[in-house]
């Protein structure tokens, strides 16, 4: 189990750098994402056998991190987040809605 494990984390961290690489944001993105809800996943389950509430606080913050990169499930390509443009969605709330 713990070679399944191994393998289905890094295949977000490779998908991640060969976005970095490429120079190609979709991937970069896609790799987080699925590496943030695998985190979130993992830090659920350790909070059910063990009801630890550090496992709260990190699966929280993943979330977190992990909602600001839904404008790919979007699928918008020209999202800006420059100094000078802000962004009109509302990111950090979309955790709650989908």
């Amino acid at each position: 189990m713990e070679i399944f494990t191994i393998i289905l984390v890094t295949i977000p961290v490779i998908l991640a750098i060969y976005g970095v690489i490429r120079k190609q944001r979709n991937f970069v993105l896609w790799g987080y994402f699925i590496y943030g809800v695998i985190v979130l996943l993992a830090e659920s389950n350790s909070y059910r056998l063990n009801h630890d509430f550090s496992h709260i606080y990190i699966g929280s913050s993943y979330l977190s991190g992990t909602s600001g990169k839904s404008d790919i499930l979007r699928n918008r390509e020209n999202s800006s987040f420059g100094g000078t443009q802000l962004n009109p969605s509302n990111d950090f709330f979309s955790c709650f809605i989908y």
